[in-house]
Parts: C-alpha cells; structure tokens; sequence
C-alpha cells in the first residue's frame, strides 16, 4: 500500500489567528489614529507654547530696556548731583578761603578783629577797626585802690581820683574791725563829694573767714547788714561788691537769693549791692540774672589773671586778644544786660623769665634799656628785650592804652569802664611826663574832648 497523499495547503487559517489579526490590525489603525491625533496636538502645543514664549521674551525684553532705561537716569541724576556737590563745594571753599583772609587782615589791623562783637551782632571779620573803637563821651570810669599793695610811696594821697568817676576800695572783710578801716576812711575824705566810693567785701579768702555761704541765714545776713551800716556811717560809700574767693557752682541759685535779700535790705539805705567777677567766680554767679536783679554797674569784671610761665610762648602779652576774649565772654553771659556790667583792665607789665612771669609797674619800664625799640604785637602790647638780662617784657604804652580800653568798651558793649590797678601806673611821674600817663591817655583825652565839646 502506498504512502499517503498530502493534502493541499488552503490559505484559509483558523477563526483565532483571523480573530488576532483583526484584533492586530484594529490596534494597529487605533495607534496610527492616536498617533495622529497625538501629533496632531503635540503640534498644536508646542505652537502655542512658540507663541507664549514669543510673548514672555518680549515682555523680559521689555523689561530689561526699563530697568537700562531706569538705571541710566539713576546714574545720570547720580552725576548731576555730584557735580553740583562739586561746584558747590568749591565755592564754599572759596568763600571760607577769603573769609578766613579776611579775618586775618582785621587780625593783623584791628584791635579785637578776631572776636565777634556781641553788642552789633557783626560777624567776626568784620570786626572792630582801629579807627572805629573810640570811648564813647559818656563812659564813666571805676578806679579800684588795693590796701595790700607792696609798691613803696603809694597811698590814698597818690590816688588819681580827677580820672575817676567811682572809688572802689579793695578789700575789707566780713569780721574787719573798724579800726583797721582807717585808710578806706582816709579815702572818702580825700575822694570829693562828686567822686561816689564803693568798697569790695572779701568773701571766703581764708579757713577761718566767713564764707559767703554762712550768710545764708537769715541771722548771719542781717548781722552782715548791721556792720555794713556801721562802716557807712563813717565812709559813707554808695555801693558794696562781694568777692567770693571760694566760689562753688553748686550754690548758683542760693547766691541769686541771697543777692536779692541784701540788695533789699540795703536798698532803704541808699546802699547799692554788687559783685565781683573773675575767673573762678564767673561759673558760680548767674551772671543774667544777677544783672536783672541787682541794676547797673553790679558786676565789676576783674582782668582775667597773667598765664603761668609755661605759657609765655602762647602769650606773650596782657593786653592781647585772650585777654580782650574774656571780657566778650562776660558780654555773652549777660546778653541783653551787657550794658550794666563795669569792665575793668590791668596797667601792669609782665616780664617774662624761663623760670616766671611777674608783674612789672609802668615806671619802671618807661626808665629801663631795651636791646632794640619794643614792637607792637597782638594788637595793643609794646614787646621787647631788656638789655642785659635778655628779659622779654611786655606792656601797654600811652599811646596803646586808650586804643585797648576802646577795644574792651567796642566788645563789652559797656559804657562803664575801669583800671584795676592804678598803682602799676607812674603816680609818682619817674619817666618825666605827668602823674599816671596810662590812665591819662584813656581818660584826659576824653576830659578834653567834652570840654571842646
């Protein structure tokens, strides 16, 4: 028997694999439709995402221009202003350069060039000129006699009382006996009835002295004023000015009290109450106040004291603008009640050593040699070098002295002025003009001035 016949391959296939390929076929036109559809959006998202990132790189470049546009304003105004500052800074330097020249000048031309004078308000470099500071015809002049002078011939009988227009006796004490009054006495007989005396109480000098704040009470007070009317009875004086010789800041309002009582106590006796300024007691006294309470001529402003040795170098003078500065400064702690205070000036010289600096009369420099003719310096001193010893001496000349006394009376504002201590003029005429050629040149001058007025 033969092999069997193989039978013919149909094309046909089973219902699973027709089943499978149209399930294929299906998914594969299913993806071709969502591929479509896919890139289709895909298309359409990355167009809109074209478009907003068109729109965002323009808005940031938008940006971008404002902020350069912002900047470039900032940095310019920037500019503008710094050089503005610029100009203006010059110009102020400018303006200082020739203020600063200015006030040099008057420095080196006027008296009192460098201060500011308080009673006009005008600004500092334009100051008192030399041909402006005059004394005025009404000045009245207080001449102060120190009991404890050292000088040999002066005496209440050497006294310049024609210059004077008030006598200040300088000092008694709180506890002073009336016997030890005799040339305060001697005074008021020499002084004429025109010629007012006042007299300085020293207050404080040593432990064992009454101070001024044991007068506090009201006990000590009144005795105070008991002796004091006692000493009247045989001095008659118009006017008495405490000098607090231990002062202390700390009784400032006390001290205005109890000015306020003795000048009412006094006031029914004809008694006048004051004080005596210098440099320690100027912080312990309200000034202002004392000036509004006590009236005119109630503060009687003392020199301010010769620097120590150690400082000749700095101040060679004690007619030089430190020393005008001061009586300023009283003028700027009264304000308003300047015109009431009485500044007084010191006659003397000063040598000046390495070792001291000590005061030396006028009649003893008027007759002594020096290496070369004394220049002027600081405004008003006569400065030079005595032969021999080399001593540099400083000193106010006649010719000096009147323009010193106008220069304190133009920064004061005060028409009352005075001479601390006449006995270092010459009383005794030893240089060959007449009596006290200092206080001569300041007040004789003025003498006849209102009588060819």
């Amino acid at each position: 028997m033969g092999a069997p016949a193989k039978k013919p391959r149909t094309t046909s296939r089973s219902p699973r694999c027709s089943l499978r390929k149209g399930t294929a076929a299906q998914g594969q036109k299913h993806r071709r439709v969502h591929s479509t559809k896919t890139t289709g959006r895909s298309s359409r998202l990355t167009g809109s995402r074209r478009r907003r990132a068109g729109v965002d790189g323009a808005s940031y470049v938008g940006v971008q221009e404002s902020i350069l546009r912002l900047l470039f304003v900032v940095v310019g105004l920037g500019i503008a202003a710094f050089c503005v500052l610029v100009v203006l800074f010059v110009v102020y330097i400018k303006l200082s350069a020739g203020t600063v020249a200015s006030a040099e000048v008057a420095r080196r031309s006027r008296p009192g060039g460098v201060l500011r004078a308080v009673r006009s308000g005008r600004p500092a470099h334009e100051d008192i000129a030399a041909g402006d500071a005059t004394i005025p015809e009404n000045a009245r002049f207080v001449c102060v006699y120190h009991e404890d002078n050292r000088r040999p011939g002066y005496s209440p009988d050497r006294f310049p009382y024609a210059h004077c227009d008030v006598v200040a006796y300088c000092c008694i004490s709180v506890n002073t006996a009336p016997e030890d009054t005799l040339a305060l006495q001697s005074m008021a007989r020499l002084a004429s009835t025109h010629k007012p005396i006042a007299i300085i109480v020293k207050v404080g000098v040593g432990q064992t002295d009454t101070d001024l704040t044991a007068l506090f009470g009201a006990w000590r007070a009144s005795q105070f004023v008991a002796r004091l009317l006692d000493l009247r009875r045989r001095t008659a004086f118009c006017c008495v000015y405490l000098h607090w010789h231990r002062p202390s800041p700390i009784y400032r309002q006390r001290v205005t009290r109890l000015a306020a009582d003795l000048r009412a106590a006094l006031r029914d006796y004809g008694v006048r109450l004051g004080f005596v300024v210098d440099t320690a007691a100027v912080e312990a006294l309200n000034v202002r106040t004392l000036l509004a309470t006590l009236g005119h001529g109630s503060l009687l402003v003392a020199p301010a004291p010769y620097p120590p040795s150690s400082s000749a170098a700095t101040y060679p003078s004690y007619h030089n603008y430190e020393a005008l500065r001061w009586h300023s400064r009283l003028a700027e702690l009264a304000g308003n009640e300047s015109a009431r205070v009485c500044h007084t000036v010191s006659l003397a010289g000063v040598a000046i050593t390495a070792a001291n600096a000590t005061l030396v009369p006028y009649d003893r420099i008027c007759t002594a040699r020096f290496l070369r003719t004394p220049k002027t310096r600081d405004g008003w001193s006569s400065v030079g070098r005595l032969w021999g010893s080399g001593t540099l001496v400083s000193f106010l000349s006649p010719g000096l002295a009147r323009s010193f006394v106008a220069a304190v009376h133009e920064e004061s504002g005060s028409n009352c002025l005075g001479f601390w201590d006449p006995e270092h003029d010459d009383f005794a005429a030893r240089c060959g003009g007449p009596e006290y050629p200092l206080i001569g040149a300041v007040v004789g001058r003025l003498e006849d001035q209102r009588r060819r007025d």
